[in-house]
């Protein structure tokens, strides 16, 4: 369940085949691909280099954005205002690879933790002042759980998200774009990003 099998679902529908969810690894997902394992991979999948370069891509779908979080009452307004604060950052994370080699990192204080449901949590509680994650996480949780928490303006990264198809299956990939083009324009897919993160978050035009 999710943003992403919804979409998908409501794509299938409308172009007349039958969803099938296939779990894989995800460090093998061009091989999967490549060997007719799976017809495509969409699973929030960032864009980069070597995936444009392996498979047939979308167009963006959704943008994505490592964002501070903060409680509603806090005095923090800005990015600017959290030099000398404390944050919690998912352990082993790549949020926590961009925050510790950002330039803000050398005037705040860290505070790994398990997941970002904990993290949150333990800012809630007061130890510490913001936490810094996926804005996708982010507005997720707070659509879904109806919680006081402020998304600071600005971020450190974004990546965008699309859909990755074989080299030779441009058909099929022409006709997905179309279908979420389509979504787009008919209000579909805001419906489905307001379910998930409470605004539409999508960038399909």
């Amino acid at each position: 369940m999710g943003f992403d099998i919804d979409m998908a679902e409501e794509v299938c529908k409308r172009i007349g085949v039958t969803l099938v969810k296939q779990p894989i690894d995800w460090n093998n997902k061009v091989e999967e691909l490549n060997l007719n394992r799976i017809d495509c991979i969409w699973n929030g999948m960032s864009i980069n280099a070597s995936r444009a370069e392996a498979m047939n891509l979308s167009e963006p779908y959704m943008r994505n954005e490592m964002v501070f979080v903060v409680p509603g009452n806090s005095s923090i307004k800005s990015m600017d205002d959290l030099n000398g604060k404390t944050i919690g950052v998912q352990t082993g994370s790549s949020a926590q690879e961009i925050l510790e080699a950002s330039e803000l990192y050398k005037n705040i204080s860290v505070t790994p933790l398990e997941d970002n449901v904990t993290l949150l949590s333990q800012m809630e509680l007061g130890f510490s002042d913001a936490v810094f994650l996926d804005s996708v996480v982010a507005y997720y949780i707070i659509s879904k759980n109806n919680k006081d928490y402020v998304v600071l303006p600005g971020n450190l990264e974004q990546e965008e998200y699309a859909i990755g198809f074989r080299k030779s299956d441009q058909a099929l990939r022409d006709k997905v774009q179309e279908t979420l083009s389509a979504m787009k324009a008919d209000g579909t897919l805001a419906k489905i990003s307001e379910k998930w993160f409470g605004s539409d978050v999508t960038t399909v035009e």
